[in-house]
């Protein structure tokens, strides 16, 4: 009985690990985990701002006139609502800025925290004058933390929004339709900016992605279960056989 008992634990176990829930629904919208490379740095703090900021408003929804719930909320639906970023008021907290009087192009490289199949990027402006905002970018994906190998998802220009003729925030998405790819990390290249100050800021990124194309169980698992099974089978039927001789003799 006990070898029974730990031949089906066995089985159940290796069947969970080929069946394991995907990551993500598909077309969810995605909050990366980390920034694990910054080669423009962060702004440090002038005219009484903070002495120290970090890449985490960028992708912790501050700012954003809507919450989700980062890989499950639909990504179509969430645009549906046409949420915003706040902008100004303050820029500090809500968004990541670059350091004052630049650098403010170079690499941001985000860690989604496990594989997906990335589809699209969200990007909201912040800049409360609309020249500090991100120009010419490109986006390319990796299964390496150091892209030793990587793809291109893409080269495109972020709008400047509103122009400077209309400066003023709260902003709209823009969404970039990315050549797809499965992939754990995501580098945004800045290649340039609008110019207006000497900084370069983002107001919030996500992504669209969907679970990852599912992997081949092995034909040699689904012997092994079938074998298994019937093994079961006729060790049941030598067992009541057994008894019922027990029962005549």
């Amino acid at each position: 009985m006990t070898s029974r008992k730990n031949g089906w634990a066995c089985m159940f176990g290796l069947l969970g690990i080929v069946t394991l829930a995907q990551p993500a629904a598909t077309g969810a919208i995605l909050s990366p985990v980390a920034v694990i490379n910054n080669t423009i740095g962060n702004y440090s703090g002038i005219a009484g701002f903070p002495a120290k900021t970090d890449e985490k408003p960028m992708f912790n929804q501050s700012g954003l006139s809507a919450g989700f719930s980062s890989g499950a909320t639909a990504f179509a639906d969430y645009m549906n609502l046409n949420p915003t970023h706040i902008g100004a008021g303050p820029e500090i907290g809500n968004g990541w800025i670059s350091p004052a009087y630049c650098p403010c192009t170079g690499i941001l490289d985000f860690d989604l925290g496990a594989i997906y199949k990335v589809q699209k990027m969200a990007l909201w402006n912040m800049a409360s004058n609309s020249g500090a905002n991100v120009a010419s970018i490109s986006l390319f994906t990796s299964l390496e933390a150091d892209f030793s190998t990587s793809n291109k998802a893409g080269d495109f220009t972020n709008p400047e929004m509103p122009s400077d003729l209309d400066p003023t925030p709260p902003y709209p998405a823009t969404v970039f339709d990315l050549i797809d790819s499965e992939a754990r990390y995501v580098r945004l290249q800045i290649n340039s900016y609008y110019e207006a100050y000497l900084v370069s800021e983002i107001g919030e990124i996500a992504f669209d992605v969907a679970a990852p194309a599912a992997v081949p169980i092995p034909a040699g698992i689904w012997l092994f279960v079938s074998g298994f099974a019937g093994w079961v089978g006729s060790s049941k039927k030598a067992g009541l056989a057994a008894a019922v001789a027990r029962n005549i003799l």
